[in-house]
């Protein structure tokens, strides 16, 4: 599992959980190809590179920021923006009503095994709801959960509101979004 802390979209402080497939994914390439890109830049303009990055690992690492920024947007979008049932409002308010700015992210292949909802990193499963229980402490407004969920199944409630889907998440996949309220 990867994780990325503190990635600001909007006012909402969000960490993004990216199972190893996930990772390598969205984002594996893209870090690879960072350093490339930043070259490039340098090579064609030096002076304003400098005044713009003041390094190359400061443009490197800036690239990868924006890079975080795409990807934990873009999983937002299609968890409230692609389905039926709840959106970004929803979100929103939920996260003014617990007075937070604060989300979690968790993004990876999801199924079912043995009747509970799982998902993969690196080719081990692991259950939805042990993700869950380990993000008790951290004072999150909201959990977001993007892994599919054919089976639709409905994870235990702790003490922070859960947004997942029902159904299988993708592009053409029809799916609703679900809001658990804690307790």
């Amino acid at each position: 599992m990867k994780t990325f802390e503190n990635i600001e979209i909007n006012g909402t402080n969000c960490d993004l959980y990216l199972s190893e497939e996930s990772y390598e994914h969205e984002l594996g390439k893209n870090f690879r190809r960072s350093g490339q890109r930043i070259n490039e830049i340098y090579k064609s303009n030096p002076e304003i590179f400098y005044k713009i990055y003041g390094s190359v690992e400061r443009g490197i690492e800036d690239f990868k920021k924006q890079d975080l920024k795409r990807v934990a947007n873009n999983l937002m979008i299609e968890l409230l923006d692609w389905s039926s049932g709840v959106s970004f409002e929803t979100l929103e308010k939920v996260l003014e009503e617990r007075k937070s700015n604060r989300i979690a992210i968790l993004n990876a292949h999801g199924g079912t095994i043995r009747e509970e909802w799982c998902y993969s990193d690196n080719k081990k499963y692991r259950t939805i709801n042990s993700w869950i229980i380990g993000q008790t402490n951290k004072r999150y407004g909201s959990l977001l959960l993007v892994c599919c969920n054919k089976n639709n199944n409905i994870p235990e409630v702790i003490d922070t509101p859960l947004f997942f889907a029902k159904g299988r998440i993708g592009f053409l996949s029809k799916y609703e979004a679900v809001l658990m309220n804690t307790k």
